[in-house]
C-alpha cells in the first residue's frame, strides 16, 4: 500500500532498474540514507532507475510525515498485514538495506550503500 493506502505493484514499474529501498523513519541511519537517496535520485532517473521505498515498521503517521518534512518523491508502500514476510524474504532485518533489481526484476545488487548506487549502476550500465 502506498500512503494513501492504494495499491502498491513492482509489476506496475517499467524502469530499467528499481532501487527497493527497505528503511524505517525511526533508524537513525535511515534518517540519513533517504535524503541521501533522494538528492541522487535525479541522477539515477537519467541511468533507468526508479525507487521502491518499503517502510518496515507499522506506524504510519511518522512514515507519511518523514516523507512530507523530506520531499521524497520515489513510490512508497508499505505492508502492514505482510510486513514480516518481507523482510524475511529480503532478509531486511536491519535497515536501511537496498536492493537493485533490472528491468526483468532479477536482483542484481544487495545490501550495498547509498553511496555504491550511482557507481553500480554506471559501471552495470558500462557492461552492457
Amino acid at each position: 500500500m502506498d500512503t494513501l493506502d492504494q495499491p502498491v505493484s513492482m509489476e506496475n514499474m517499467h524502469s530499467k532498474y528499481l532501487i527497493l529501498f527497505f528503511w524505517s523513519p525511526d533508524c537513525s541511519f535511515c534518517k540519513e540514507a533517504a535524503p541521501k537517496l533522494n538528492n541522487l535520485y535525479p541522477e539515477l532517473r537519467q541511468l533507468g532507475a526508479d525507487i521502491l521505498a518499503i517502510n518496515t515498521r507499522m506506524d504510519k503517521a511518522i512514515w507519511v510525515q518523514f516523507i512530507k518534512e523530506h520531499q521524497l518523491n520515489w513510490t512508497h508502500a508499505y505492508a502492514p498485514r505482510n510486513t514480516k514476510d518481507i523482510i524475511q524474504v529480503y532478509q531486511a532485518f536491519s535497515t536501511p538495506v537496498i536492493y537493485i533489481l533490472d528491468a526483468e526484476r532479477h536482483i542484481i545488487a544487495k545490501s550495498i550503500s547509498v553511496d555504491q548506487v550511482k557507481p553500480f549502476l554506471i559501471q552495470y550500465n558500462s557492461k552492457k
